[in-house]
């Protein structure tokens, strides 16, 4: 689908963003933004466009009915301007923070800047613009995906790609590398890395005073990658060598730019630029300046993490040309700028390094035509790579320096001379090791394991909800959604995002369709079993309200916790086979404004079926006296959740209420019953052999 708005304006914009806030539903991802096959201006379509993004978000209810763009909303931020390029990678990032069950839209305004000087231009140096189009993101859409990304087109031609990525969990694991800070004047700052052969460390240079106490806010700093390359030797295409080194006074040598691209951890087989360099002039052997780079931007705090740099030349209105590209990590590069700086110093008997760096000579990187064709089109210079820290109190970047550590290497005590002989029965080589368990969050579960939500709704029929012709009835249909409504679109559609190709069942209790049948406390709502979406849920409720039926009673809960709890099982047999690749868990939905009848049979039920993945939420509308609900929830709360309409003043509070220990009862469900997947740890430790195999 398209969506554009040619009369777009900056008025009404807020440039500050929303606070943070502390809800376990709340999230925060880093926002990436590229563009796909944009249309070339001017006449006859002879110049490249250079393009930059525009990002604002708005809740659902700030978005009029007849326009896209939201009458009030957030400016998150914007990019730079990407010059002569039709399919840009935007290197800016911004933060997003959404909570689960909002309806939160993002509206990605791309603009044409118009300018004439050379350079990575940006925004606020344009006074000149063009609206190309806007295209507007669901944010549950967008998680609803495997990889989170996703694509919308302009209407004037082009695509425009979102990715969402969430921030990266720091949690010590086998094969996790992790940055462990230390007071000053105590043991060294440490990068830990628990692989089989060896780990890396940082150490943290001396400081002038070391009884100093502790920075906290230092113990707390961002990493960045300060560093500076160099290229040498680099050779264009043969077509291109001609004219630009054939000294015609019309052509002259290309201005080279670096491009470092990372894979992101939601997808595997794609690469995301987030550096770009500034441009230098007229060379084959350019020389960048020094740049810094946040490390979780550059490889998500993975030192070991494959990046890709390419060596771009850029032309006025032309697309860039690729001159050379090389695959490597954050460790390798340091330790190319380590042995450049170990050369330098030339001192007497030092000797270079013995085990030079797969891929490279020394300091150099082989640079490429591209990943398949292996041909040597030049060489990549290390001139400066270090890790550094902001030091909040002074104000000033704290250089990291790192050693290679053998992990095998037992380390070294320093003890008073033994008076007595140490008796040596027991055997280190049995020691057993103790480790906790794995635990997976929610995130984990859905974006790794791929665990999918099977959705039930059970909908309240009985005769205390008021006949639904009259207006006084909580089932009575206007312009306006009713409760019933209101309660299954908000949580339908968090829920939704969460269960991909999966039908849901609506089902129905309280009511019967002739006056001779007796009480049905469970039947079909619709002409079908399961429906696919949250709008069949509401057209299968209303299908009913047009069918004549009669209200009737008691209010028991009994029948629709059996059938949801027989689906479940059916997911919870497949967890008992270790077969992880259809993991999956039952929600049921009931929503009601009635006491339930049979109390403790209802909560017997419940607890027995804790053994199953199964979670009830229970909305509760009208004014009724909702004591039982509340106490029969409070009294089973690993798998129950109880929240009151009339409480919840905005559909976003209704959402955070129902769906605030879901997260929680999944996760706990499933770090006890499914045992993590077989050689999780050794992913850090595949991709690293991996990619010294490609290197060789």
């Amino acid at each position: 689908t398209s969506e554009e708005e040619d009369d777009y304006t900056d008025d009404g914009q807020v440039s500050s963003a929303p606070d943070e806030e502390t809800s376990s539903l709340t999230q925060r991802y880093r926002l990436w933004i590229h563009g796909s096959n944009f249309p070339r201006q001017g006449r006859f379509g002879a110049r490249v466009p250079s393009t930059y993004a525009m990002v604002t978000t708005a809740a659902a209810t700030t978005t009029t009915a007849s326009s896209n763009i939201p009458a009030a909303g957030v400016t998150l931020g914007q990019t730079e301007v990407v010059p002569h390029n039709c399919s840009p990678q935007w290197t800016s990032t911004m933060m997003l923070q959404h909570e689960l069950g909002s309806l939160q839209y993002l509206f990605v305004h791309v603009f044409v800047a118009h300018h004439r000087t050379k350079g990575i231009h940006t925004p606020e140096k344009e006074t000149e613009r063009t609206l190309l189009g806007t295209a507007r993101f669901e944010v549950g859409d967008i998680l609803s995906t495997p990889h989170y990304s996703r694509a919308r087109r302009l209407r004037q031609g082009g695509c425009v790609f979102c990715r969402l990525e969430p921030p990266r969990q720091k949690q010590k694991g086998p094969g996790q590398a992790q940055l462990v800070f230390s007071p000053r004047g105590g043991s060294s700052m440490s990068i830990q890395q628990q692989q089989p052969e060896s780990s890396m460390s940082l150490e943290e240079e001396p400081v002038a005073s070391a009884n100093e106490p502790p920075n906290k806010n230092t113990m707390e700093a961002l990493k960045y990658l300060r560093f500076r390359f160099a290229a040498h030797n680099l050779v264009v295409r043969h077509r291109a060598r001609r004219s630009l080194l054939s000294g015609n006074l019309f052509h002259s040598l290309p201005d080279t730019i670096v491009l470092i691209a990372k894979r992101p951890a939601t997808a595997v087989r794609k690469w995301v630029t987030v550096y770009r360099s500034q441009p230098v002039c007229n060379t084959l052997h350019p020389k960048w300046d020094l740049s810094m780079v946040e490390l979780d931007t550059l490889c998500n705090g993975d030192i070991h993490q494959p990046i890709r740099i390419s060596i771009m030349a850029v032309r006025p209105n032309r697309p860039p040309t690729l001159l050379g590209v090389c695959e490597t990590t954050i460790r390798f590069v340091m330790e190319a700028a380590t042995f450049r700086e170990q050369q330098q110093q030339k001192q007497h008997g030092h000797e270079p390094k013995e085990d030079p760096m797969p891929g490279s000579e020394g300091s150099e990187f082989l640079l490429q035509r591209s990943a398949n064709k292996l041909k040597d089109v030049g060489r990549l210079t290390v001139l400066e790579a270090s890790i550094v820290t902001l030091d909040e109190t002074s104000g000033v970047f704290q250089e990291v320096s790192y050693t290679e550590v053998d992990e095998t290497t037992s380390p070294t005590m320093t003890t008073s001379q033994p008076t007595t002989t140490i008796d040596e029965s027991i055997d280190l080589t049995t020691i057993p090791v103790l480790q906790p368990p794995t635990q997976r969050s929610f995130r984990q579960l859905v974006q790794e394991d791929g665990c999918q939500i099977n959705f039930c709704v059970a909908i309240d029929f009985t005769a205390s909800n008021g006949d639904a012709r009259q207006q006084s009835s909580l089932h009575y249909q206007s312009e306006s959604l009713n409760d019933y409504e209101e309660s299954i679109m908000t949580v339908g559609r968090a829920i939704q995002s969460y269960s991909q190709n999966q039908p849901f069942s609506v089902w129905g209790f309280g009511a019967k369709f002739r006056s001779d049948q007796p009480v049905q406390h469970l039947f079909q709502c619709g002409a079908t079993p399961q429906v696919s979406n949250v709008d069949g849920i509401l057209e299968a409720y209303r299908s009913v309200l047009n069918s004549g039926f009669i209200m009737s009673g008691p209010t028991i809960f009994l029948n629709v916790l059996q059938a949801a709890a027989v689906q479940a099982k059916k997911q919870g047999d497949l967890l008992r086979t270790n077969n992880r690749s259809n993991l999956g868990y039952t929600v049921l939905l009931v929503v009601t404004d009635g006491i339930m009848t049979d109390y403790e049979e209802t909560l017997r039920k419940i607890r027995v079926y804790r053994a199953v993945p199964l979670s009830i939420i229970f909305v509760g509308v009208g004014r009724s006296d909702f004591a039982s609900l509340q106490q029969l929830c409070g009294a089973c709360p690993e798998n129950t959740t109880f929240v009151e309409f009339r409480n919840k003043s905005t559909p976003a509070a209704l959402a955070h209420g129902a769906l605030d220990q879901l997260p929680r009862q999944i996760s706990a469900f499933m770090n006890q019953h499914v045992p993590p997947a077989a050689g999780d740890s050794q992913t850090h430790t595949r991709k690293a052999i991996a990619l010294k195999l490609r290197n060789h």
